[in-house]
């Protein structure tokens, strides 16, 4: 169980870095309409992909022979895959033309729109490739490890507390005192703004090394 956090544990700090997503969470918080109602439903709607990943990935991807020589060459293999996605993935973001940063919720927007941010959440997730393949990475090593099934249970809930923090936290603080959750998290949202890209390729980039070096210890 141990070794098996400490290779999970890492993947999942990976996957917890989303400069886009807590951008966009921390307009929805610091806008004048809803901003709790809107805010816990698009992190309800980002959270709820990994957290159908997590399910899929107990369920699916689940193998109890890991060790194996033929198997532990497969993994190397997979994990090499993963790192040369994560490699494309921070060419493309170096590429990728600027955007602006989004703007708030227009004060004629009227309603929460619960199901409405719970598929933005849901939606910009699910393009936040960065996260996921990282997310992936992280359930793989869980459903693959050669751990009891509660033990997997436990590592993968400890993943995915993990990978959401930057979801439940930022709307913790504002439901609980939305002075103190402006103040602090309206420094962050400046520095993510200005360096959203470097975070992005850096993360993508320290987990490829990560990921290859670990995948060619495997062949």
């Amino acid at each position: 169980m141990g070794d098996l956090l400490r290779n999970v544990v890492p993947l999942a700090l990976g996957a917890a870095f989303s400069p886009t997503l807590l951008t966009v969470l921390v307009i929805i918080l610091g806008a004048p309409l809803y901003p709790r109602w809107r805010g816990t439903a698009f992190a309800a709607g980002a959270a709820g992909v990994l957290a159908g990943i997590t399910a899929v990935s107990l369920l699916v991807m689940s193998r109890p022979v890991k060790g194996t020589t033929h198997h532990q060459t497969f993994d190397g293999w997979v994990n090499i895959v993963i790192a040369v996605l994560l490699v494309l993935l921070a060419i493309k973001e170096i590429v990728r033309p600027r955007v602006p940063k989004p703007k708030t919720v227009e004060s004629s927007d009227t309603g929460p729109h619960v199901r409405r941010f719970i598929g933005i959440g849901a939606l910009m997730m699910t393009v936040n490739f960065s996260t996921i393949v990282i997310y992936l990475a992280a359930m793989r090593e869980i459903s693959t490890s050669t751990v009891s099934t509660t033990q997997q249970t436990i590592a993968a809930v400890v993943a995915f507390a993990i990978a959401t923090v930057t979801l439940w936290f930022p709307v913790g603080l504002y439901a609980i005192k939305p002075s103190v959750g402006r103040r602090l998290l309206e420094p962050v949202d400046r520095f993510l703004t200005l360096h959203a890209r470097v975070i992005t390729v850096g993360v993508c980039l320290i987990f490829a090394v990560y990921l290859g070096l670990t995948g060619a210890r495997d062949l």
